[in-house]
């Protein structure tokens, strides 16, 4: 993935704030249904914890790495975790009335804390994307958390056939130092049933 494409929006200001990130629609907000864009444009650290001072800097450092090969990666730091997530889906426990994605932080160490900031997009047709639901959450000294509790209500949104990408941005803190990762999850067609 090119840096060059616009990081995806999380429609939530706190997600911004607590993360550090400047997270941005690619074309225009709609207050009622959140911010749209017409494309899942999305860079990401392809699951890497990069020190940074934001999860927008680690991309960039990842981004830099990947074109300079070994001698900028050897620049930068990381932390022993990664990263990863798996497809959207509907969850059983929402008796399929709910969306979401099951976000996994996995380290060789304890860590002090692991925070992921989450978002939920969908679009019908050929519309537009729309930034749907965002959370974030966090845990405290552990070495690995799959948070399981990340869901979005069906009925919200105008159309049972949907096409949904997740996003989560993760930010562990480590030895005193924070470390941030961003992915995105594959494209999934579903029916999410009001």
């Amino acid at each position: 993935m090119r840096f060059g494409s616009v990081v995806r929006a999380m429609a939530a200001g706190c997600v911004a704030a607590l993360l550090g990130v400047a997270w941005a629609a690619v074309a225009q907000a709609e207050p009622e249904s959140g911010a749209v864009s017409e494309e899942p444009a999305f860079a990401g650290t392809n699951g890497e914890y990069i020190e940074a001072d934001s999860p927008e800097e680690a991309v960039r450092v990842y981004e830099q790495s990947r074109r300079g090969g070994a001698a900028v990666q050897a620049t930068y730091e990381k932390a022993p975790c990664k990263l990863t997530t798996q497809h959207m889906h509907t969850r059983t426990s929402g008796n399929k009335k709910t969306i979401g994605h099951k976000p996994t932080t996995a380290c060789s160490v304890r860590v002090s804390k692991i925070t992921h900031g989450n978002s939920a997009d969908y679009r019908w047709g050929p519309g537009l994307w729309v930034a749907a639901h965002t959370q974030v959450a966090s845990r405290n000294n552990l070495s690995k958390w799959t948070q399981t509790d990340f869901e979005f209500t069906c009925g919200k949104i105008p159309s049972e056939n949907t096409s949904w990408v997740g996003w989560t941005a993760g930010t562990v803190l480590w030895n005193g130092k924070n470390y941030h990762s961003i992915i995105s999850t594959p494209q999934a067609e579903l029916k999410c049933k009001p």
